[in-house]
């Protein structure tokens, strides 16, 4: 699960119980990702945050 920083502790454990009742992945081992660098991640992050639709407004 993508952390959500700065966010109300509320809504972070709503968005964790959400994401565990649906079976969404809340761990990076749970897609594989345990052995990816810091350096690939913050490229997957970056990408994903800079796609249209997706940034925080």
């Amino acid at each position: 699960m993508v952390m959500l920083i700065d966010s109300d502790p509320d809504m972070i454990e709503t968005v964790y119980n959400f994401c565990e009742s649906v079976g969404l992945p809340i761990a990076l081992a749970e897609i594989d990702l345990t052995n990816a660098s810091d350096e690939n991640l913050m490229k997957i992050a970056t990408k994903v945050a800079n796609t249209e639709g997706l940034r925080r407004k």
